[in-house]
């Protein structure tokens, strides 16, 4: 049984998650169930998606669970209802029409896959925007492919390629693989979730890939700062290495350290904005307080 669940989340405007809904709808893969989670968006919104896909596809979450919260509670209802895979994704995507077709058909020929992502590039053009990524002994991520194109990296001609985890962003796994590695860690609300979550499997013994010939396109205003972003990268930047034994006794001092010699720079260049975002991350990290912060 091949019957895949793919599920959505929304928070706030529904304009793109429903865009996203039609696009997926016309994807080749058949056997299928789109869902969308809202976030805790509010009735008028709850409404206006339901109008659009009925009720039976929208799962309605009371309150702002985060990214992760989100998608796990779509992951439980999917489970229940009978779905065997997963397909998790983020609004701001298109997908070509064989994209689910090509991750169905990569799965079986994988050696105790965890996660699969697709390809993605930056804006449907030929920049990349995830392949693979890489955690380094201290817990720091790398891309390494920052203003590369997908024409230049000769790996991406095969067929897929192993990776550390898979970018939150477009995420296919399966029923077995959430009864062996569990759900999406929610300590971290937004941001290092998916990085939490490969790092777990790969230690009970699974591997994480993306899908060279399966491709997604992400969409991105260049040039816009993200205050959410920003709070949440920074402060669960800690809370990674924390969960994930890269902390050792003076992680967290030198942490705060850094963050102090960002909030002087920040002071120094009357940037008010940036200043509000690395107090808050800095009284987070020494408070060790976790979960939805301060922006949502």
């Amino acid at each position: 049984m091949n019957r895949t669940a793919c599920v959505l989340i929304n928070y706030r405007d529904p304009t793109e998650v429903l865009r996203l809904y039609k696009n997926i709808e016309r994807c080749r893969w058949r056997d299928k169930d789109v869902y969308i989670v809202d976030n805790g968006s509010g009735s008028e919104v709850v409404a206006r998606i339901q109008a659009e896909i009925g009720i039976r596809n929208t799962i309605v979450v009371p309150e702002n669970l985060g990214y992760a919260g989100g998608l796990n509670a779509g992951i439980r209802f999917a489970l229940a209802n009978g779905a065997e895979y997963l397909w998790l994704l983020t609004k701001d995507l298109t997908v070509e029409p064989d994209c689910l077709e090509q991750l169905h058909a990569l799965w079986p020929k994988l050696d105790q896959p965890a996660f699969l992502g697709s390809l993605t590039d930056l804006n449907a053009t030929d920049n990349i925007y995830f392949h693979k990524a890489t955690v380094d002994f201290n817990g720091r991520i790398r891309h390494g492919v920052k203003g590369r194109k997908i024409s230049e990296i000769p790996e991406l001609s095969d067929e897929y390629g192993e990776t550390d985890y898979v970018n939150g962003a477009c995420v296919f796994t399966s029923r077995a693989v959430i009864n062996e590695v569990g759900l999406i860690p929610e300590e971290y609300f937004l941001y290092f979730e998916d990085s939490d979550w490969g790092l777990s499997a790969r230690r009970k013994g699974f591997k994480n890939y993306v899908a060279y010939r399966s491709r997604v396109h992400h969409h991105r205003e260049s040039g816009t700062f993200n205050t959410v972003a920003e709070y949440y990268c920074r402060r669960n930047a800690y809370l990674f290495k924390k969960r994930n034994g890269y902390a050792g006794p003076f992680t967290k001092f030198f942490e705060l350290l850094r963050l102090r010699k960002s909030i002087l720079k920040a002071y120094l260049k009357n940037d008010k904005r940036m200043l509000e975002i690395l107090r808050t991350v800095a009284s987070d990290v020494s408070q060790e307080k976790w979960g939805l912060g301060r922006w949502r």
